[in-house]
């Protein structure tokens, strides 16, 4: 699939290029990025440079993994952060034992819980220096757009929804998606988020077009 790129009232979204990496870089060693997101840790530029020049491309050629920078719309060489939507390849699934809440923190059951391949999620970072402006929630609004209502037919058919996870206690994730329409759903503990990791506890919740249609006209254009 050809990359897409569009533009915001403030933003320009864009495919990654192999001149971003001493960004990407700099913005991924940000103690939060780690903390809270999939990026490897130590990051090195050597993932940097992966990032732009493999990772990224690739998910485009294979239509599987949509990613983009977010840039200035007067700007467009300094990143803010980095947007993802894509298809899950495996299943992630959590240790025995696990256990798992609704969206009310009522226990709903335990035991093994997965996460099936296929799904297509969300994943989203912004760089220290432009935290806490809206600029991902105003990025992952065009993006849904795009992959609701403007994306080629073969991906509108595929995307039926939209996925969103985040460990528990990530505030600022959530803040992001919520104005957009997402519904919080189970709270799952004892999870393996990120393969080689330890277990965590996570947040989900998932958006469908009726349910983003809806939220837009509520909050306006």
């Amino acid at each position: 699939m050809q990359p897409a790129s569009f533009a915001t009232t403030r933003l320009l979204l864009r495919p990654f290029q192999p001149a971003d990496a001493a960004q990407v870089f700099q913005s991924c060693q940000d103690a939060q990025i780690q903390r809270w997101t999939t990026v490897p840790s130590p990051y090195t530029s050597i993932h940097a440079a992966s990032y732009c020049e493999q990772t990224c491309p690739q998910g485009w050629e294979q239509g599987t993994k949509f990613t983009w920078a977010i840039t200035p719309r007067e700007d467009e060489s300094t990143i803010l952060g980095s947007l993802v939507v894509f298809q899950r390849d495996f299943v992630l699934r959590s240790y025995s034992g696990s256990s798992v809440e609704d969206g009310k923190g009522t226990p709903v059951g335990g035991g093994q819980t997965d996460i099936d391949a296929g799904l297509w999620e969300v994943g989203y970072w912004v760089s220290p220096s432009h935290r806490g402006q809206g600029y991902l929630t105003e990025a992952l609004d065009a993006v849904i757009r795009w992959i609701f209502f403007e994306a080629p037919p073969q991906l509108a058919h595929q995307v039926k929804s939209l996925g969103w996870r985040a460990e528990v206690g990530n505030e600022a994730s959530r803040r992001v998606i919520l104005p957009l329409g997402f519904l919080l759903g189970k709270t799952i503990h004892n999870f393996v988020f990120v393969e080689g990791r330890k277990p965590i506890d996570i947040w989900s919740a998932t958006l469908s077009r009726d349910g983003f249609v809806s939220a837009r006209a509520r909050t306006g254009p």
